[in-house]
């Protein structure tokens, strides 16, 4: 196990190499925890008016469109996954929020984490936390309505068969050429669920 060094983000590499296209709807993320209730996001700025944003001339595509469904994953499950995203790479000073995309074998796409999640993932970081679809990614991952350079943090979750454990990707994406990630498997122990990595990461 090693690391593979890759000349594009580890969004792309994950789905592409790890869940061959992110595409099997039939699977399900059987766990023996229920899921815990969402709760609302907090920290982070309202949302923008549409109208404004078109009479700004700002058409940049959003990172990730509506909210990923994670099956019967929990929250607390949600939280480790992100959390070791950010252990992989930290904000650097210039970046002035943190935007969250997720993917499961049920949405097969890039979209926003539940809202308790970008709330969990506040109380981490001093920064404005959002929803990737308020995010666009071009040169580098930035807040659509502000321009604002963010760092981009994505979780994409394995396919799995019941009775097999959780394996998911973790990337930190602070630009075309400059990404981080890593593999991991959920594991619980007496106080509440972690992460393993597999040894296998991605770099470019």
């Amino acid at each position: 196990m090693g690391k593979l060094r890759l000349s594009y983000p580890p969004w792309i590499a994950l789905c592409t190499i790890s869940l061959s296209g992110c595409a099997d709807p039939t699977t399900g993320f059987d766990t023996d925890e229920p899921p815990d209730a969402a709760s609302s996001s907090v920290g982070q700025p309202p949302a923008p008016d549409p109208a404004t944003a078109i009479k700004s001339g700002n058409s940049r595509v959003p990172f990730a469109q509506g909210e990923t469904d994670v099956g019967s994953l929990t929250s607390a499950q949600v939280d480790v996954m992100f959390a070791e995203a950010l252990k992989l790479v930290k904000p650097f000073a210039e970046h002035q929020a943190v935007c969250l995309a997720m993917t499961t074998a049920s949405t097969a796409r890039q979209g926003d984490p539940p809202a308790a999640a970008i709330a969990s993932f506040q109380k981490l970081t001093d920064l404005p936390v959002l929803p990737a679809s308020r995010c666009a990614f071009e040169e580098f991952p930035s807040v659509i309505e502000t321009g604002e350079r963010a760092m981009l943090y994505t979780v994409v979750v394995e396919p799995r068969h019941a009775g097999s454990p959780i394996k998911f990707w973790a990337a930190a994406t602070y630009g075309n050429e400059g990404s981080n990630g890593a593999e991991f498997v959920l594991r619980r122990g007496l106080t509440g669920w972690f992460a393993v990595s597999t040894g296998v990461s991605l770099i470019s």
